[in-house]
């Protein structure tokens, strides 16, 4: 149902507005994060998001309800649960995303932060995928 419509993806920043991190809506109902290239943003990390991210939407299509105030966070730190790179834990108020140490500067994880927030609560929450 989800699947490949949700992206996370490097680009040159002369194509972002306003900070390290922006949303962009492509064809039919695809979505792409793009990072700035230049944050020292592991790709590895990102394709790992991308994986994630189609099935963290289709958890959280089953628990969010339209209308309860979702939040997502991203802690950076060395203690990631199953010793990877990336971990997330969904629940019906709140989407935690852990990430190793290094592999994500502090200012883009607030502004990944800000923008999953978003997208949970206009997309997700809203039933628009």
């Amino acid at each position: 149902m989800l699947r490949s419509l949700i992206v996370v993806s490097l680009i040159s920043p002369s194509k972002l507005i306003g900070g390290p991190v922006n949303t962009f809506h492509g064809p039919g109902r695809s979505i792409t994060f793009g990072i700035d290239n230049t944050t020292f943003t592991d790709p590895d990390l990102v394709s790992a998001m991308t994986r994630n991210c189609d099935e963290g939407a289709d958890i959280l299509a089953r628990l969010v309800e339209p209308g309860f105030p979702h939040m997502a966070r991203f802690h950076i730190t060395r203690d990631v649960p199953g010793n990877k790179m990336l971990h997330c834990e969904y629940d019906a108020l709140q989407t935690d995303v852990f990430v190793y140490k290094g592999l994500l500067p502090d200012l883009v994880a607030a502004h990944l932060a800000a923008h999953t927030t978003h997208f949970i609560r206009n997309h997700v929450a809203k039933r628009r995928l």
